[in-house]
């Protein structure tokens, strides 16, 4: 994983606590910056290949404070906001290269270790068996972080899947419909879900 220190910084600080009442406003916060993040696929070269960027890093984490903050954002938006927010959670979350316990395995395992304790390798090292689609599967860190990459470069298996841009429209959408600054909702780049 090649990124500078300070870069670094960005992504790996401590889970800040999401003030009462600002959980909506923090998933269009967080979506603008994970828009950005996601907006232009990382330049790489087979030499390259499956090595992570910084910004592969901050997208990743920024999609899981999403997941953070969306059950604070739910609890306090008015019953046609939170189906809003919902379905674009749930347009954002199969666009995604994972399964939704691979996902929750990873949401979980990302805010349980410390920050600098070398998390993307231990991550990378686990092997774990889930449940998902009624079967029993062993799952190993090294193909999400695998997948992962792929999917921000729409290579291997995503190639011409065009999920990342569903990605990249939910966000945007979460933008618009929750972030607090006018002029960040007009620059959105994806306006329109597939």
């Amino acid at each position: 994983m090649a990124h500078e220190p300070d870069e670094a910084a960005r992504w790996a600080t401590p889970a800040m606590p999401i003030p009462p009442g600002e959980g909506a406003v923090y998933v269009g916060c967080i979506a603008a910056d994970a828009l950005a993040d996601l907006e232009s696929g990382p330049n790489w070269s087979e030499g390259q290949r499956r090595q992570w960027v910084g910004r592969d890093g901050w997208a990743f984490h920024e999609c899981q404070e999403i997941e953070r903050a969306a059950p604070h954002a739910l609890a306090e938006l008015d019953v046609g906001d939170g189906a809003t927010l919902s379905d674009l959670l749930h347009t954002f979350h199969t666009a995604l290269p994972y399964s939704e316990a691979e996902w929750h395995w990873l949401h979980r395992a990302y805010y349980e270790l410390p920050v600098g304790s070398g998390r993307w390798n231990i991550i990378r090292r686990q092997e774990i068996q889930l449940v998902s689609s009624g079967l029993r599967q062993v799952v190993y860190g090294r193909d999400l972080l695998r997948r992962w990459w792929a999917w921000r470069r729409e290579t291997d298996e995503f190639r011409g899947q065009g999920t990342l841009d569903v990605a990249r429209g939910a966000l945007s959408a979460m933008v618009e419909n929750f972030h607090p600054d006018p002029k960040v909702q007009e620059d959105r780049p994806y306006r329109e879900l597939d």
